[in-house]
């Protein structure tokens, strides 16, 4: 007999972690349970993904379920992933790109979790909005709220700003101002839930 993936322990040994995201997960979970398909950007070692297919697994409708993961490189941890999304009848797709250039796809969340800079997120917004039937979660608002995480991180802004064309001032920006600028625009969306811990994840509902 095969041994399935655990998807549930796999939830849990990054719940127990010290991890950036880690106090976050139960959460997401719950959320997701009100899902059938999820979209998360920005994947990188695999840790909120398993939030992710936990949540579509416990929702009780028949209404088929997709979870597709999106980042400009594949982890390993991707192909143990896949294999759980295949045993719990989850379609699963990964994304090799930017989430910027992704084909347009409706989804009932869409996960942000990619660079923490005011010019990329309002770009992000402004293209994945159309796309998300419920929510949109973006991780790292207060630590990365102010200022953009290319300031944390010791990032070249100037470099930065040649390789994707986002001006400088704009990389480093935080991810606040974009929030505010699509709330003020987009009066269909209001804010769900924000939290300041574990980085801060604040969660965008569709009225």
């Amino acid at each position: 007999m095969i041994n399935m993936i655990n998807i549930k322990y796999k939830l849990y040994d990054h719940v127990s972690a010290d991890g950036d995201i880690s106090e976050h997960l139960l959460y997401l979970e719950r959320l997701s349970r009100d899902c059938n398909s999820i979209l998360e950007c920005g994947v990188r070692s695999v840790v909120s993904s398993w939030a992710f297919l936990n949540g579509l697994v416990k929702n009780a409708t028949t209404t088929p379920k997709m979870l597709h993961s999106c980042d400009l490189d594949r982890s390993s941890n991707i192909n143990e992933l896949e294999i759980a999304c295949v045993e719990n009848s989850v379609s699963f797709k990964f994304h090799k790109c930017s989430d910027l250039v992704l084909p347009y796809q409706k989804y009932d969340m869409i996960f942000i979790d990619t660079w923490h800079v005011y010019g990329h997120l309002k770009r992000e917004l402004s293209k994945l909005h159309e796309m998300a039937a419920k929510y949109i979660v973006m991780h790292d608002t207060e630590i990365d709220g102010i200022h953009g995480e290319t300031i944390r991180n010791g990032w070249n802004p100037h470099q930065q700003s040649i390789d994707t064309g986002i001006p400088v001032d704009e990389i480093m920006k935080g991810l606040q101002p974009a929030i505010d600028e699509f709330l003020a625009e987009h009066k269909e969306w209001k804010i769900k839930a924000h939290f300041t811990h574990n980085n801060g994840l604040t969660v965008l509902e569709r009225i």
